[in-house]
C-alpha cells in the first residue's frame, strides 16, 4: 500500500510538473509566467506561493526586484496577484 501511494504521489507531481512546463513555454513576458507559476503551485504544493524576479540593469547599474504572488482562497483554488516592481 505505501508503495502505491507514493506511485500515485510521482505521478501525480509529474504530471504537474508537465502542466508547469507547457504553460511557462506559452509566457514570453517574465512577469506573465512568474504570475502563472505562482498561481499553479498554489494549492497543489502550498497555500501560498512568492515568486521573484531579478533584473540586472547594468545601463542604471542597479539591480532591480519583481514579485509575484499567489494565495489560496478558502475554496482552495488560487488568486495569483499581478507582478509588483520593488525598484
Amino acid at each position: 500500500m505505501l508503495s502505491q501511494s507514493r506511485a500515485v504521489e510521482a505521478a501525480r507531481r509529474a504530471q504537474l510538473l508537465s502542466h508547469i512546463t507547457d504553460d511557462l513555454l506559452r509566457n514570453d513576458e517574465p512577469e506573465d509566467a512568474a504570475a502563472r507559476l505562482a498561481g499553479l503551485v498554489v494549492p497543489v504544493l502550498a497555500d501560498c506561493a512568492v515568486v521573484t524576479l531579478i533584473d540586472d540593469d547594468h545601463c542604471r547599474g542597479r539591480r532591480g526586484l519583481r514579485t509575484a504572488t499567489a494565495t489560496a482562497t478558502a475554496t482552495a483554488t488560487a488568486t495569483a496577484t499581478a507582478v509588483h516592481d520593488a525598484r
